[in-house]
């Protein structure tokens, strides 16, 4: 049986042990993404005064205060450490606040992947690998295609050709 799978690119990430960066939490919170590159391309004044290092999230129907470094409550956001609260932020919603799936998955992955199996590849060459190229030529389909029972020239795959060229 063949599992169809696509991941994030910063899962698959996560999965090499590579670095995260803002740019990856793009495909997890696009909002977010566009506001932390605003914050970080502009002065931001006082707009932030009343906010720390502390993330604020609803679990299970409670909120939940996370500070993002130690004393995170009594650091405020400011231009000269702007950079640092983005990239604690991403690095608590990418790595540490999923950490115990995380482990779980790379338990499995490991299980049947070992560890340092995949160092050698780059995550685009890992992606590849793991879901395939997402668009198919026809020109290969049709170069390479067995027919059993039936051949190239038979008016039902003519048919089929026709209209996969339709679709195109």
């Amino acid at each position: 049986m063949l599992v169809d799978i696509s991941l994030s690119k910063s899962m698959i990430k996560c999965i090499l042990n590579h670095d995260l960066t803002l740019d990856d939490l793009e495909d997890i919170d696009p909002d977010l993404h566009k506001n932390f590159k605003w914050i970080l391309e502009n002065d931001i004044g006082d707009s932030m005064a009343d906010n720390s290092f502390v993330l604020e999230q609803t679990f299970l129907g409670s909120k939940l205060c996370i500070e993002l470094m130690e004393n995170g409550e009594f650091n405020e956001i400011t231009n000269s450490n702007k950079k640092e609260f983005v990239s604690q932020t991403c690095k608590y919603l990418m790595r540490t606040s999923i950490q115990a799936q995380l482990k779980a998955f790379m338990k499995g992955f490991s299980f049947v992947i070992p560890p340092g199996t995949l160092d050698i590849f780059s995550v685009t060459e890992f992606s590849i690998l793991l879901s395939g190229i997402p668009e198919i030529s026809l020109e290969e389909m049709k170069k390479h295609a067995v027919y059993k029972s039936m051949n190239k020239d038979d008016p039902l795959i003519t048919y089929l050709w026709e209209a996969l060229e339709e679709f195109d």
